[in-house]
């Protein structure tokens, strides 16, 4: 074992100090959100989340370099934990850690996530220099003064993860800059035949169902740390403490898929009847993916019966702590309590904002290279605030979100690519007026679109 970190030195002692004494109420309420919003799971999804989107788009080293990163993080600050086993400050915490101090995971993964993506995306050229920086350093900082903020951590916890993380990163950056070239090639005559099947009308191929697959054994990987997250959310004296947070997540929730669905159906029909063809067309394929897919995890959920992180007993109305390991085959379909995995709020928020960023996309909006961000950011709140309010596990938000963009990018690129397809043909096509007419030379029918 490796003992001399196990005493904070006096730089450690001297910023724990600081720390405390400049403390206040308002601002511990706000690094504790922080520090649970960018805890190690959450981070770990978006990983794997982008990694599956730039796949999608043919990015296929990016992609993994980017899902990788996450599961680096996490398997490096497991390690070294195991060997340094350094305590934490004494028990003054505002919240309990059981593993630990250095280095500090948090700090860890959200450098080497962060860092690695802000690369990766600048050099893809999906982002400005600016947003690169901001995200490889604003976030991870913010992360890590949370941390010490809270007293979970000493000084050097902190610093020892930042350089773990950055030089995973660094790594990431090594192997991307590298081999891009000749893997791009590869994957190139690996991807032609996949192209090519796509191109033919199919609307599933092989490739879609390839992702499907694995992140279905992603979400599995995740719940194994569901009851963790759970707790964390749900923590019944972090709730009493912030009841305006409670009230927050009651609204962020109401962005359900039906809200959105009329919604967006409000708006086609709007735009059909003042003949706007182009808001038609965004508000019916936006629909169109949040309708299918909804369809389609209703089935799944009523079938598979996966209990919430609470469950009613629909007898007697007990309350329990739920397993994210209960499945109750077809209670589904009878039981509200047994309708987890996975989760509507988060693939109808995310169908909506993907399907939307898609159509900018593929319109060249003005500024998408913010609104989009800004959309997929609106989309995260109804997620957060389900495992907020204790009713869905990490990996119910996980498969949903994961869902939620592939159909909403699904829908618009193959309505795009396929115009003629039998959904726009029906509900996009122009209307038309008929006019009949006697003049001189008799009887005449006339039919002009308006």
């Amino acid at each position: 074992m490796l003992t001399p970190a196990a005493n904070p030195g006096a730089l450690d002692t001297a910023i724990r100090s600081w720390m405390l004494a400049h403390r206040s109420p308002a601002a511990s309420s706000l690094f504790a959100l922080l520090s649970r919003v960018f805890s190690v799971t959450p981070f770990v999804i978006a990983a794997v989340v982008g990694g599956i989107l730039l796949a999608w788009q043919r990015r296929w080293l990016a992609g993994s370099l980017v899902a990788m990163s996450g599961v680096l993080a996490v398997v490096s600050y497991l390690l070294v934990k195991s060997l340094v086993r350094r305590p934490r400050p004494t028990i003054t915490a505002d919240l309990k850690e059981g593993t630990f101090s250095f280095p500090s995971a948090h700090s860890t993964a959200s450098s080497a996530i962060c860092v690695t993506a802000a690369w990766i995306l600048w050099r893809e050229r999906l982002i400005g220099r600016g947003a690169a920086l901001a995200l490889a350093v604003i976030v991870p900082v913010l992360v890590g003064v949370s941390r010490l903020y809270l007293d979970v951590h000493w000084a050097s916890d902190v610093l020892g993860g930042w350089t773990i993380g950055v030089l995973l990163a660094a790594m990431a950056a090594l192997v991307h800059r590298s081999v891009v070239r000749r893997t791009a090639l590869a994957l190139l005559l690996v991807a032609a035949p996949l192209q090519a099947r796509a191109q033919d009308g199919v609307v599933l191929g092989h490739r879609d169902l390839f992702l499907i697959a694995g992140a279905t054994l992603g979400s599995g990987a995740l719940s194994i740390v569901d009851s963790r997250v759970a707790r964390a959310f749900s923590d019944s004296g972090f709730h009493a403490r912030h009841p305006d947070f409670t009230t927050a997540a009651k609204r962020g929730s109401i962005a359900t898929e039906t809200l959105l669905m009329i919604t967006g159906g409000s708006v086609y029909a709007i735009a059909q009847m003042s003949h706007d063809d182009g808001t038609a067309d965004v508000a019916l394929h936006t629909t169109e993916a949040i309708a299918t897919t909804a369809m389609f995890i209703q089935v799944v959920r009523g079938v598979l019966g996966r209990g919430r992180p609470y469950v009613v007993d629909d007898d007697n109305g007990e309350v329990r702590n739920g397993d994210p390991r209960e499945f109750k085959l077809f209670r589904g379909f009878t039981s509200y309590n047994y309708r987890s995995y996975p989760s509507m709020h988060a693939m109808a928020s995310f169908a909506a904002a993907s399907a939307l960023a898609s159509e900018m996309r593929r319109r060249d909006t003005p500024h998408r290279a913010v609104i989009a961000p800004a959309l997929y950011a609106a989309a995260a709140i109804p997620s957060l605030s389900r495992m907020y309010l204790d009713e869905h596990w990490a990996s119910d938000i996980a498969m949903g979100v994961f869902l939620g963009v592939f159909a909403g990018q699904k829908v618009v690129n193959y309505s795009h690519d396929h115009p003629d397809n039998r959904v726009d043909h029906e509900l996009l096509r122009p209307s038309a007026r008929a006019t009949i007419q006697l003049d001189a030379r008799g009887w005449s029918l006339a039919v002009t679109p308006f």
